[in-house]
């Protein structure tokens, strides 16, 4: 990787008990918000990859079948690669090959309320909780880890949107020497009008388990500026777009220290290709 990944990886993982801080907002663009996610799990913009500098390529990459389910996803050049398996038509399990874990997925009123990880013989590793809002908008999701007093809650994050049903911000808590502490938020504002595609790696880290939720959908278009605050750094980030059909194919970003420290300015580029 390169050294200005690894300078944004160190800035964004330093944490300190400190009281959040909350930052303003002007409202997204005005959309009807969601329905429920109907129980068809299909793609209707078939992703092909995901490239981002200082990350390995692709970053996502996906195949799918003739009906545009997709059936196989990979992250980080096959760093996790899982194969995925439908009953009528909803996600029921992904087989990851490096390892041969399973991840089963459960579902409420509609809904993935949990997914349980397990190794290739059955043993219990993770659970992944979810909790959704009365307008079927994800709201939390919990990782807990299976250890000798049952499962064990190591982190939590938190979702919160603009009445246009656009994410507005989240904040990430890890468990930190025996208590759920938070160490950031994200605030995103000025959405474009294009489709959003890449909603599935807002929240994750990169050894974590891709959490594949094809009917929930965080952002519904692209946010041209990202916040990041922390117990002791903050940054904004400025994102342009190029576009072909409406849809994102490059998003360039100029990431730069607000508080905190003066590191130098980051260049970020993400690129999109379609089947």
């Amino acid at each position: 990787m390169r050294k200005p990944y690894f300078l944004l990886f160190a800035v964004l993982l330093l944490s300190a008990c400190t009281k959040t801080k909350e930052l303003s907002a002007t409202a997204g663009p005005s959309t009807t918000p969601p329905a429920a996610p109907a129980a068809d799990d299909r793609s209707t913009l078939r992703l092909k990859s995901i490239e981002e500098s200082g990350m390995p390529a692709p970053l996502f990459a996906f195949r799918y079948d003739s009906a545009g389910f997709a059936t196989e996803l990979s992250y980080a050049a096959d760093f996790f690669r899982y194969d995925v398996t439908y009953t009528n038509n909803r996600v029921t399990l992904l087989r990851n090959h490096p390892d041969g874990s399973l991840l089963h997925y459960h579902y409420q009123g509609g809904l993935v309320d949990l997914i349980h990880k397990t190794d290739s013989i059955g043993t219990p590793l993770w659970d992944y909780r979810f909790s959704y809002s009365a307008q079927h908008k994800l709201e939390r999701i919990e990782w807990l880890r299976a250890g000798g007093a049952g499962m064990e809650l190591q982190r939590r994050v938190e979702f919160s949107y603009y009445p246009s049903g656009e994410l507005e911000q989240w904040k990430d808590f890890h468990l930190v020497n025996g208590n759920m502490t938070w160490l950031r938020t994200f605030l995103y504002r000025d959405y474009d009008q294009a489709p959003n595609v890449d909603g599935l790696r807002i929240c994750k880290t990169f050894f974590e388990d891709v959490l594949y939720l094809p009917s929930v959908q965080l952002q519904l278009h692209n946010p041209r500026k990202e916040i990041i605050l922390g117990p002791v750094n903050d940054f904004e980030i400025d994102y342009t777009f190029s576009y072909q059909g409406n849809r994102p194919v490059v998003r360039e970003g100029a990431m730069r220290q607000t508080r905190g420290g003066t590191a130098p300015s980051i260049r970020l580029r993400t690129n999109y290709v379609y089947f």
